[in-house]
């Protein structure tokens, strides 16, 4: 298992609370490989959030764990990558 799949397990609640404070919902893990994040999570967007939101999300994940998180919306994920798509959640 990746470290980013073990984090983000690990802090699955905070992540959650986190997304939903800037008018997102349903948090779930992209096995993706970007070299330049540790993290790509797809966030469902709410009531009409802005870049400014996805930005605080970003700077959230950054100043309280120090991780580079990519994020990617339901509209922006092509076809091909939605295998790629993984719960958030360990049942």
């Amino acid at each position: 298992m990746k470290n980013s799949v073990r984090f983000a397990h690990a802090h699955a609640a905070e992540i959650e609370h986190i997304i939903e404070s800037h008018k997102f919902h349903d948090p779930q893990l992209i096995d993706y490989d970007d070299p330049k994040y540790e993290l790509t999570l797809l966030i469902s967007p709410v009531n009409r959030p802005s870049l400014a939101d996805m930005g605080a999300i970003m700077n959230e994940f950054e100043d309280r764990w120090n991780v580079k998180v990519m994020l990617v919306t339901p509209q922006a994920l092509s076809p091909a990558d939605r295998e790629l798509v993984r719960p958030l959640r360990v049942t």
